[in-house]
Parts: structure tokens; sequence; C-alpha cells
């Protein structure tokens, strides 16, 4: 998986954020779901006029807490408004 790849990349105990945006169906466009696809993706247009799909997962605090805590016993979360962040030591 992505996070097992990064983490091998890093030292043990290196102190780790991430953060992503909340999804608001008012802002960044539809979120596209496939059949039998667990993901999530959207459209996104280049200003060349290129456009393709991303794929975008939105998560909450529980889920992120959930994929984490194999990594890490000192995690710390936020979530806002627009935004949420995830802070923690790699075990």
């Amino acid at each position: 998986s992505f996070l097992n790849t990064f983490h091998n990349k890093l030292q043990s105990h290196s102190k780790i954020i991430m953060l992503d945006n909340i999804y608001n169906n008012e802002i960044g466009g539809e979120l596209i779901k496939k059949e039998n696809d667990e993901n999530t993706y959207k459209n996104r247009t280049l200003s060349d006029g290129t456009s393709f799909q991303i794929l975008k997962n939105y998560y909450n605090e529980e889920e992120l807490n959930i994929i984490f805590k194999q990594y890490s016993s000192e995690i710390k979360t936020y979530f806002g408004k627009h935004y949420w962040w995830i802070k923690y030591k790699l075990n």
C-alpha cells in the first residue's frame, strides 16, 4: 500500500503530518463512484483543456485513526470546516 511504501522510506520514530480537504459538495466538483469499486474519484481539467479523473477518497476522524493506528500509538487529528490533518510519530 501507499502508506507501507512511504513509511519504509522513513526512519523509526519519524514525525509525520498529512492533511487534506474535507468533502464539500458545493466546492471542488462532483464526487464520482464507480460500480464494484470502493474508491471515489473526481474530474480534473488542466488549463490546457486536458481532463482526467483522479482518485480522491475522503475519510472521517474515526476512519483515519483506524488506518493510522497500526503505524503509531501517538496520533493527533484535527478536523476543521474545510480541512483535516493528522500528526503521528512512526513506531
